[in-house]
């Protein structure tokens, strides 16, 4: 007769099976009211039986893209449970900050001078590198 190790703290349902030398299994139920472990009441066992051949494939999701434009995502199926959401982009940030000044070129030299009325070396000069 083999020597049945249990596991130490079972709580109430907990279950222990126990493989014999032939292949049958016995599983062990524990009931935390009596205070001890008894024989499923399907009693043994058998050894597990060869894997089936593998299921047909079902049907499902095929794909999805996303618009940019509307912000709607379409999910297609073969099975006709396809579906599009509403736009999920966010709400537009806020402004951001005003960037740097950028180069000054001929036109705009040209442009300030004759705004401002300025005839001096500076503006001039400024004219003659640019323009």
């Amino acid at each position: 007769m083999a020597i049945l190790n249990f596991p130490n703290s079972p709580v109430d349902g907990d279950s222990f099976s126990f493989t014999n030398l032939s292949g049958g299994t016995t599983q062990y139920l524990y009931d935390s009211d009596r205070t001890l472990w008894y024989i499923n009441a399907s009693g043994v066992i058998g050894p597990t039986g060869t894997a089936g051949a593998d299921g047909a494939d079902g049907l499902g999701f095929t794909g999805g893209s996303y618009d940019s434009a509307t912000g709607i995502i379409t999910f297609t199926s073969d099975d006709g449970l396809g579906f599009t959401t509403t736009d999920v982009r966010g709400a537009t940030g806020a402004q951001g900050p005003i960037g740097a000044t950028g180069p000054l070129d001929s036109a705009a030299a040209i442009s300030l001078i004759q705004e401002n009325g300025v005839t001096t070396g500076k503006a001039i000069a400024m004219a003659i590198v640019f323009g």
